[in-house]
């Protein structure tokens, strides 16, 4: 998300001599039609399974830099909005739809919140970087998108990895698990007056 929805920018007004605006246009009707398809996947996911919806997506999004990269460098607009809106909104889309419910589903409901929360969290930090490594791979290369499309397929390779190794979560309870109680929740503190 990071490549389309902000290193595009970059991207395009500096190495394919294409307008901001346009891409900007691109990205927000992207963004208009995720609307649409990130309940779809959603919906996918429920019926055919969690992993499997995520991994196409991550599949996707696997290859699809190549295609994207190319498109820019055609310069033309057509083709760059095309690029962006599979990018965002069937790419995107795929794995973010069935995400949340992959991580609530795996965790239990005892420590969901903060599974989740550490989840989420670590992996935003290292995918936020994602557009500055996405430049130093530019200027490292010599203004060549070639590392960058490299970069994302590994990225793309190790989530696909990843998510066949998970167990599918799609008919998983999330209601608390009778379980041994936890100490710190169950001892009363001892009272101070």
């Amino acid at each position: 998300m990071y490549i389309f929805a902000t290193f595009s920018l970059t991207y395009g007004g500096a190495q394919a001599a294409i307008s901001k605006s346009s891409i900007l246009d691109a990205i927000v009707t992207a963004a208009v039609i995720e609307l649409a398809t990130i309940p779809l996947f959603g919906a996918l996911s429920d019926r055919f399974g969690r992993c499997p919806a995520y991994m196409f997506g991550a599949a996707l999004l696997m290859v699809w830099p190549i295609a994207f990269f190319a498109f820019f460098d055609t310069r033309l607009d057509p083709l760059v909005w095309f690029g962006i809106i599979i990018g965002i909104s069937v790419g995107h889309a795929a794995t973010w739809a069935p995400q949340a419910s992959i991580f609530a589903e795996l965790f239990d409901a005892r420590v969901r919140c903060s599974g989740m929360s550490i989840t989420f969290n670590l992996s935003s930090i290292l995918a936020g970087v994602t557009p500055l490594v996405a430049a130093w791979l530019l200027a490292l290369a010599g203004g060549h998108w070639w590392p960058i499309a490299v970069y994302l397929g590994v990225i793309g390779a190790i989530s696909v990895t990843c998510t066949y190794l998970l167990r599918e979560t799609t008919r998983s309870s999330v209601a608390l698990r009778p379980a041994e109680p936890l100490p710190a929740l169950d001892q009363a503190a001892p009272r101070t007056s």
